[in-house]
């Protein structure tokens, strides 16, 4: 749904803009003299110029982000089969059943190999949207951070904390600590650079 909305909200200015455009048209056929044309082409360039800033601040705080969001998900989240993989099968019957008994085994996979990102982010996807628990989803977001290997998956971790803190927690101040961490110490990396970004909005 949120999806839809944003897509909807992407294309409302440049709905308006051609509508806009179009209602210059007789303007522009009833211009007379050189000056009163240059002034309906301003008018059009002034709001194309407010159409490539609204795209610009929608592409940059939601197109990439949604779209980092995807690409780390098929880079990092693996093709495994559920009978290959013992994490895959455990945070399948987890969410089936929404057992709670079950996160310290999945806690202890997750150890077990914990320089794995898939790990982490299965574990606080699962303590977020099948326990609702925002905070410990936060906190283990912020644990893999530390265990992952790979900068990438470290500013991916710290960015996605930092998100979680601010929409779901409200939590300001640990937001902007996990931006900070991101931008400061993985700056050439994607996520340390929407951290970055984010910083400065």
């Amino acid at each position: 749904m949120h999806v839809v909305l944003r897509a909807l909200a992407v294309l409302l200015p440049v709905a308006l803009f051609v509508l806009w455009v179009i209602s210059l048209e007789d303007e522009y056929a009833a211009a007379h003299g050189g000056r009163e044309i240059i002034v309906v082409v301003l008018k059009a360039l002034g709001a194309l110029v407010v159409l490539v800033a609204l795209l610009s601040v929608m592409l940059r705080r939601w197109l990439l982000p949604l779209f980092g969001q995807k690409v780390s998900e098929a880079l990092y989240a693996g093709t495994y089969l559920p009978g290959e993989d013992p994490l895959v099968v455990l945070v399948a019957r987890i969410a089936d059943e929404a057992d709670a008994t079950l996160l310290p085994e999945l806690e202890a996979l997750v150890m077990s190999d914990a320089g794995r990102l898939r790990g982490w982010q299965e574990l606080a996807r699962l303590l977020l949207e099948v326990f609702q628990d925002a905070k410990a989803s936060r906190d283990t977001l912020l644990r893999g951070a530390e265990h992952v290997r790979g900068k990438e998956d470290k500013a991916l971790l710290l960015y996605r904390a930092g998100r979680l803190s601010e929409s779901r927690l409200n939590d300001a101040s640990t937001a902007r600590h996990c931006f900070e961490q991101a931008a400061a110490r993985f700056p050439k990396t994607v996520y340390g650079r929407l951290a970055a970004q984010h910083l400065k909005t």
